[in-house]
């Protein structure tokens, strides 16, 4: 099975909107991390959504990918970003995006694109 580019940026916007707690119609493409919707209370006691995002991430990402992140050399500022980002993670390794991103996602949508 391959996964198209608006199936990830369905993936990608379902799972914000999972993390977030959002509803899907609420997220924007143009959005970045500083809009109202992604205000977030900061917990030094509970994983926080950002984090749980940044794990998604990081996940995602090979070492060479791993390494810019961490070097401030790639940056996500926007949904659209965030998603053309796993689109570029699931064609480096469309094996390693599966793993990684179906886990947390519904696995039942997987396999109604089989």
């Amino acid at each position: 099975m391959k996964l198209t580019k608006n199936d990830i940026y369905t993936i990608c916007i379902k799972r914000l909107a999972q993390i977030f707690g959002l509803d899907v119609s609420q997220i924007d493409l143009e959005m970045n991390w500083d809009c109202k919707l992604f205000n977030v209370k900061r917990s030094f006691w509970e994983i926080n959504p950002f984090e749980e995002l940044n794990d998604d991430i990081e996940d995602a990402a090979n070492e060479l990918i791993f390494s810019k992140i961490k070097n401030n050399q790639l940056m996500i500022r926007t949904v659209r970003d965030l998603c053309e980002y796993m689109v570029d993670r699931y064609e480096d390794d469309p094996d390693l995006f599966v793993k990684n991103m179906f886990p947390p996602f519904d696995k039942a949508w997987l396999e109604d694109r089989k």
